[in-house]
């Protein structure tokens, strides 16, 4: 019974830590620091809860006899090593090598963790660490836009006083928030199927996100809203009937599905209107073009370095001035670009070839035993891959949606709960 209370005690511990550690770039500061301060973290303390965390997971996998299992997710996708290889890598060819070698570490150490929390917690319990984190973050972005104004919010063209909270900047509070509203209600729905009281707590932090995202004014978030709750609604009604569906609602369904992408996808310029944007959306498609054009070109085969490009102001300022934006252009608005641009296609190539082998993982743990515990890590990896269409949110910001990547990757791996 107490090495049960002092297992549990520590990998809350080091979940917390992980937490935090991965929770700090996106802070309105974590993109000013023109270098890291050290190799290990933005700070000595920063490093020393790093290996801390590191230290308490591998003397918890010895502890509990789980370093094969533990191997073995990464035995089964070798081309995540790999990936996480070649960044440390890059530094050998880096534009700015220390950032190479700092961003690289961040990677490594969201991997490693990540997994292992995947391996020690259940779905459930992930969940319920879940509501805890969604909580603070809902509460500071408030008390950032109530007490603290000039800095929850953005000031100035184009933004004219859209909610950031206390993240860096709107779309990535309304990306992260559109995430965690989706989680609630997925914890929502389990809490009325089980008669649980907590359920009305997270319908209350359900609304509270909802509204920071609506108040962000960010497209990518409204779109992340209305995909993951979509989704989430269509699958509670699936488990619901499955059993009575036969091929032909299947057939039926899937036809309407690819109707309807038709016809968003010939009828763009309508469908960004009713978001107020347009089919450049908001300047990033001509952005692409030149990143494409003039800087992928010169280094195509292995970029120029992990996290390491968007880290010189006259880049920024050259990118700004070569599309005609008002303002210094901090990253690539799309997580994909950014990762050819750090790595090349042979950084780009291996890094999809392992989310594929994790997107395949995540699908098969959803449908061998349909719940709606199992679509927690398939409701992560959909909103990883969209929201990283038209935001940073691959290891260039920050590395929390990596974590989740691969927390749901671990526990798809795991044997069924």
């Amino acid at each position: 019974m107490i090495a049960r209370r002092v297992d549990k005690t520590i990998d809350i511990l080091v979940l917390v830590l992980v937490f935090a550690i991965v929770s700090l770039r996106p802070l309105p500061f974590g993109m000013t620091d023109p270098v890291p301060p050290t190799v290990f973290g933005g700070s000595s303390a920063a490093a020393f809860f790093r290996v801390l965390a590191v230290a308490l997971a591998a003397w918890m996998l010895v502890r509990n006899r789980q370093w094969l299992n533990y191997w073995r997710l990464f035995r089964k996708n070798g081309f995540l090593l790999l990936f996480v290889a070649l960044t440390f890598a890059s530094a050998a060819w880096s534009v700015r090598p220390l950032w190479s070698v700092y961003s690289a570490l961040e990677v490594a150490f969201a991997t490693a963790l990540g997994a292992y929390l995947g391996l020690r917690f259940s779905t459930k319990g992930i969940l319920d660490s879940m509501f805890w984190l969604g909580g603070i973050v809902v509460f500071l972005c408030y008390d950032y836009v109530i007490l603290f104004p000039s800095v929850g919010t953005m000031p100035g063209y184009p933004y004219y006083g859209a909610w950031r909270g206390f993240f860096w900047h709107r779309n990535h509070m309304g990306s992260i928030l559109a995430f965690l509203q989706a989680v609630y209600l997925l914890r929502f729905f389990l809490g009325i199927r089980e008669r649980n009281r907590i359920a009305l707590l997270d319908g209350v932090f359900f609304v509270l996100a909802l509204i920071l995202v609506v108040m962000s004014r960010s497209a990518t978030g409204y779109i992340l809203v209305i995909l993951l709750d979509g989704l989430l609604t269509v699958g509670l009604i699936w488990l619901r009937f499955r059993c009575s569906l036969k091929l032909i609602h299947y057939c039926f369904f899937g036809a309407a599905v690819l109707a309807g992408s038709i016809l968003v996808f010939t009828h763009l310029d309508f469908v960004f209107g009713l978001f107020n944007r347009n089919a450049s959306m908001t300047g990033r498609v001509p952005m692409w073009e030149y990143l494409l054009r003039h800087i992928v070109a010169e280094r195509p085969w292995l970029g120029y370095g992990f996290g390491a490009i968007w880290r010189q102001e006259w880049f920024q300022v050259q990118v700004q001035q070569a599309i005609g934006w008002p303002f210094p252009v901090l990253i690539a608005d799309n997580g994909f670009l950014d990762i050819l641009l750090h790595l090349g296609g042979v950084g780009l190539s291996v890094f999809v070839v392992s989310l594929a082998i994790i997107a395949v993982s995540i699908v098969r743990h959803a449908f061998r035993r349909p719940s709606l515990l199992t679509f927690f890590p398939l409701l992560v990896l959909i909103y990883a891959l969209v929201a990283n269409i038209s935001f940073s949110l691959f290891m260039e910001l920050e590395t929390f949606v990596w974590l989740m990547v691969m927390i749901g990757y671990s526990l798809s791996a795991k044997p069924q709960e």
